[in-house]
């Protein structure tokens, strides 16, 4: 059994400019002010990137099988890598799927 399957996970949404970032990663890593995610994110980024929400998952292969689908069904909008064109089908995706970030980030 892989280490990581019992792993609470998250998959994530993060906005800079007119893009979405949908991401994943361990759920322990997005507590408190999002240190090592959001550093590795703005690192080399002259933009604000705040983080919008999240979908909680049980495992890490749970959370990027969903990662994979979404980025698939939303190949349309892949402006480069993870990040995508916030476009309303995105946007309205998120507000139904996801839990907003109830804080600030930044």
């Amino acid at each position: 059994m892989s280490e990581n399957k019992n792993i609470d996970a998250v998959v994530y949404f993060a906005q800079c400019e007119g893009f979405i970032k949908i991401g994943q990663g361990r759920k322990h890593n997005f507590e408190g002010k999002l240190g090592s995610i959001m550093s590795e994110l703005q690192r080399g980024n002259p933009f604000l990137i705040k983080f919008r929400a999240s979908i909680n998952f049980k495992s890490e292969e749970a959370a990027k099988a969903h990662e994979r689908d979404l980025h698939e069904r939303f190949k349309h909008l892949c402006h480069r890598g993870e990040w995508f064109r916030k476009e309303p089908e995105l946007l309205d995706y998120i507000e139904e799927h996801a839990e907003p970030y109830k804080q600030d980030i930044n």
